[in-house]
């Protein structure tokens, strides 16, 4: 429950991401759309989501606006078996990305390989992770 709330509260974005997530900005809290400025190496984007929960109970970022429009981020979390056998002690943890891009980032995305989108995944949600355990 808890790294659920903190992949869901992304206004804590920018201190969980310093060097990617300059800025997060509550625009609308009925539809939870948020402005934010992100990105990687240097280049960042303004961008526009909204983040929710599907009828599974998964949590979704959807890019609404700018380069990288129509993107989404889907959560999964299933508790499972933790490490010393305990029932329910540990969480199962699934993120879909699926990317979209137009304008300069569909030119520079094929310049990265699918591995390492991969990468910044799963590093990015092992940063969520040490978020929670220093809560």
């Amino acid at each position: 429950e808890s790294l659920l709330n903190t992949i869901s509260d992304v206004t804590n974005y920018p201190q969980i991401f310093p060097d990617n997530v300059k800025f997060v900005k509550i625009l609308d809290n009925n539809t939870r759309l948020v402005e934010m400025n992100a990105g990687v190496n240097g280049m960042f984007f303004d961008t526009r989501a909204i983040c929710t929960t599907d009828s599974d109970g998964n949590y979704v970022v959807e890019v609404v606006s700018g380069d990288l429009k129509g993107t989404t981020m889907t959560t999964k979390l299933e508790k499972t078996w933790g490490f010393h056998g305990q029932k329910d002690g540990g969480t199962r943890a699934n993120i879909a990305l699926n990317v979209k891009v137009s304008g300069i980032l569909s030119w520079m995305i094929n310049f990265v390989p699918d591995a390492s989108l991969a990468d910044a995944l799963g590093y990015g949600f092992d940063k969520f992770v040490k978020h929670v355990q220093i809560q």
